[in-house]
């Protein structure tokens, strides 16, 4: 028992660090519980409001529904990718099977990592929506130790389940000599399709508290031990209790059992074996390159090498290009579902048929619903492009991902600024054109004024900008040069959080202000002005700020 304890220590000793803040004088953890105070307040918010609208009904039970299957799905995505690089990719794997340790407990140690991470995730939108629903409706003492079972074992299943799809997409793309590539695309298709059903699964278009029953049993049906949590929250049934652990026990202790007895050998196998290229002696000319050019693409090339942080880091970008196309060809099918679900539809399961007249009426309002809906388009563009931007931080992990060449970069004959911008303008390359290419399809499809184009193209171009500089200074200030998987990096590290909390909060601030004042395009172009000042701002330290923390960075 001393030594699995061991393990265990060995295993998070390296990781834990993410939630430590670090300073020249002192080494805490407040940061990180301020960080997690504020947003767990504003998801307690959005729980609240729910709960406002549904407990007056007596459906308050379904704001727990929600929060359940929305931590979930978001497990179930984390998990497929992180697995790639927590349990089948990990540098210091190989090592770990070759000492005389149970496969099966390096895998559960493995495991175990994933799921503390994903509860301490995951209490930022489950543990809100607990308390809030306990405020409202006064439950008795066993709702508590209840609550904590469930935010402490609801990720287990989600994430053995990602695991075995992530095992599958790491071995079918190992398969492959351009592996990363099948892997990123394999990830994404998952990823997708598991939204597609989320979205599509239930009809949205009403309101929450309207459909209140329906969302529920749907939610239910599909994945069972909501039901089961949702159910024991409220009865506090302890033959519930059993049959949720049960659900979630087995499948991870099979899931260690069957993954000790699998040769991962054969990733190594298939890595080795996909990096092997033939030489060939040829008397090819060879054009030299400008030293920014060469970095820049010595960036890209870095970036497409790992599936994980092209997943993790450009998630945002494909699915504002997803939503872009969605909303350009489905639109006239939402105006139809909209304002057909209010009235034929209606009338259909009642077992009435509507008359003409009503019919035209239905028809009229339809127009005017399209009509105003695509008024809307230009701010709702604008909304889209600034939040991914600002949900896009792929200079947060380049500094860290040198690991310990980023000596020999500096060995370069190449100034350090020019190491800085050259991972600024790669990812403004992998931004911005798709970006512009949504502003080209909205305003295609949808009658967008010279302004809402003007300030929208500048949203695509200000915004991936400011956020990559941001990235790369929050970087610069806390890297994490030492990692045994790049999943540590791009999921765990300090600048990470930062980032992603940061974004998130100016993402939804500017999208606010916006929808405040949508009949004015003052705000954009207010909110752009400010955005390029900052911008100015950040460029000015990469002078001499950023070169001297570069420079200060050793491995």
């Amino acid at each position: 028992m001393s030594k699995l304890f061991s393990l265990i220590g060995a295993t998070f000793s390296q990781d834990m660090n993410v939630f430590q803040f670090k300073g020249k004088k002192m080494k805490s953890p407040m940061g990180t519980i301020i960080f997690g105070i504020f947003f767990m307040f504003i998801f307690g918010f959005y729980a609240e409001g729910l709960m406002g609208t549904l407990e007056p009904i007596g459906k308050g039970y379904v704001v727990l529904t929600l929060f359940l299957i929305a931590t979930t799905i978001l497990t179930l995505m984390e998990s497929v990718y992180k697995s790639q690089g927590i349990l089948f990719s990990d540098k210091d794997i190989n090592i770990l099977f070759s000492l005389p340790i149970d496969k099966k407990t390096i895998i559960f140690l493995r495991v175990l990592k994933m799921l503390v991470f994903e509860l301490i995730y995951n209490s930022l939108f489950l543990l809100p929506a607990l308390v809030v629903y306990a405020i409202h409706t006064k439950p008795g003492l066993g709702y508590y130790p209840i609550a904590l079972l469930v935010l402490i074992f609801s990720p287990v299943l989600p994430t053995v389940i990602g695991s075995i799809i992530g095992y599958f997409v790491k071995f079918f793309s190992s398969k492959f000599a351009k592996k990363n590539v099948i892997q990123i695309v394999l990830s994404f298709a998952f990823v997708l399709l598991i939204m597609y059903i989320s979205f599509s699964s239930n009809n949205m278009l009403d309101t929450i508290a309207q459909n209140a029953d329906n969302i529920n049993n749907s939610i239910v049906n599909v994945y069972y031990p909501v039901a089961l949590c949702v159910n024991m929250l409220q009865t506090f049934s302890i033959i519930d209790l059993l049959i949720f652990f049960a659900i979630t026990i087995i499948p991870l202790l099979l899931f260690i059992v069957v993954g000790g007895k699998f040769d991962y050998n054969v990733f190594f196998a298939l890595d080795k074996k996909a990096k092997v290229k033939k030489l060939e002696v040829t008397d090819k000319t060879y054009k030299s390159k400008s030293q920014i050019k060469a970095l820049v693409v010595k960036e890209l090339k870095k970036f497409a090498s790992s599936p994980i942080l092209v997943i993790n880091a450009y998630f945002g970008i494909i699915l504002a290009l997803v939503v872009v196309i969605g909303a350009a060809f489905a639109f006239d099918h939402f105006v139809e579902q909209f304002t057909d679900t209010s009235g034929i539809e209606m009338a259909r399961n009642n077992g009435v048929e509507l008359s003409q007249e009503d019919k035209e009426e239905l028809e009229k309002r339809m127009n005017e619903f399209g009509e105003k809906a695509e008024s809307y388009a230009g701010p709702a563009l604008y909304c889209v492009i600034v939040f991914t931007s600002f949900m896009t931080y792929i200079t947060a992990n380049l500094i860290s991902l040198e690991g310990k060449a980023i000596n020999i970069a500096k060995s370069l004959p190449v100034s350090s600024s020019k190491i800085l911008w050259s991972k600024v303008l790669a990812s403004d390359v992998l931004v911005i054109p798709p970006l512009i290419l949504c502003v080209i399809i909205t305003a295609i499809r949808f009658p967008l004024t010279p302004i809402e184009i003007l300030y929208s193209l500048l949203a695509a171009i200000i915004a991936p900008n400011l956020v990559a500089m941001f990235g790369l200074i929050v970087n610069l200030k806390h890297p994490k040069m030492q990692f045994s998987s790049e999943a540590e990096v791009v999921k765990q590290s300090f600048s990470v959080m930062i980032c992603t909390f940061t974004g998130m909060f100016l993402g939804m601030l500017l999208m606010g202000l916006v929808i405040g004042f949508v009949s004015t395009p003052i705000v954009e172009f207010v909110e752009l002005g400010v955005l390029l000042v900052v911008s100015v701002i950040f460029a000015n330290l990469f002078g001499k700020w950023g070169t001297k923390k570069l420079n200060s960075i050793n491995v």
